[in-house]
């Protein structure tokens, strides 16, 4: 049998805890430990779990130090050899770990298994399945042809669609700690630049559009590190096809730097992001992005946020 730990990182989420662990419950697969690591909640969120009697079921507690550290301190604390990752605010889909079962036997030796997300809005329960890119037409599931050339278009990853065998968090490293923006991200690509990844088409991760999001409402305080990381891969790789889809990502993602930046406020800083005569090759690579990048030029001009 394959044993799981999930793990699900807590900051004041009593609205939805109580469903995000009822997910993981009601699992058709119930070979799972299951850990939350309360984060210093100061709501009642501690109050909603005490009900729960189930013996694969603890929680670990510990003072606010960001969700990459909550993350982290799951993994230490468990046992199993594959770990899949839930948000407080996120649910699955009872077949989320039969269908990691079913990748893992079928596509071994991989460094992440994906399965496919939809987006749920938490005030009307409306759901929309996001297209996915450089992957076989839906309904297909197996190695992924190129994530990083995948991840131009949407990231086939989310923290809740995730499962990764424990070896490789120890190869790899653990969430960059105090990192508020795209420490996910920042993991996949590390965990896709050194193993093969795996996607499923089945839309069994249900990513919840909740108010209140930090990342969402916090100016950036420095570049993404998922940037970084990328531009580390770009450096040392030596294939020439490979490290062009790198520095074409990596403008995807210096444009919504930008832009954040420019919802936020901080619009001398996006200047210095955004007015930058490389976005021209956005027009090459995603029209809608080059469009997208010229508008929010035209804001700065114009002093406009």
């Amino acid at each position: 049998m394959f044993f799981f730990s999930v793990v699900i990182p807590l900051f004041n989420k009593e609205k939805y805890i109580r469903r995000a662990v009822d997910s993981v419950l009601a699992q058709t697969y119930d070979a799972f430990e299951l850990v939350v690591v309360d984060d210093g909640s100061d709501d009642h969120s501690l109050i909603y779990l005490e009900s729960y009697k189930d013996t694969r079921f603890r929680v670990i507690s510990q003072p606010n130090r960001g969700v990459s550290v909550a993350r982290n301190t799951g993994i230490q604390a468990t046992e199993h050899p594959y770990i899949a990752l839930l948000d407080a605010d996120d649910a699955w889909e009872p077949e989320f770990l039969e269908t990691m079962v079913r990748l893992i036997t079928n596509f071994p030796n991989a460094g992440m298994y994906l399965s496919a997300y939809k987006f749920v809005k938490q005030s009307t329960g409306r759901v929309k399945y996001p297209s996915f890119r450089g992957v076989p037409n839906e309904g297909w599931e197996g190695y992924v042809p190129d994530y990083f050339k995948s991840f131009q278009r949407r990231d086939l990853a989310k923290s809740s669609s995730v499962c990764v065998p424990r070896f490789v968090f120890d190869d790899v490293g653990r969430f960059a700690p105090g990192v508020i923006h795209t420490e996910d991200s920042d993991m996949w690509v590390r965990i896709a630049e050194k193993y093969k990844v795996v996607f499923s088409w089945n839309y069994l991760s249900k990513v919840y559009a909740v108010p209140q999001n930090t990342s969402q409402s916090t100016p950036p305080q420095k570049k993404y590190r998922v940037i970084e990381t990328l531009h580390r891969i770009a450096i040392e790789t030596s294939d020439r096809n490979r490290k062009q889809v790198l520095t074409d990502l990596i403008l995807i993602l210096m444009l919504d730097y930008g832009q954040r930046l420019l919802q936020c406020g901080q619009s001398a800083i996006a200047k210095d992001v955004l007015y930058d005569p490389s976005f021209l090759r956005l027009f090459f690579v995603r029209r809608r992005k080059f469009i997208r990048w010229l508008i929010n030029c035209v804001k700065l001009f114009f002093g406009k946020s």
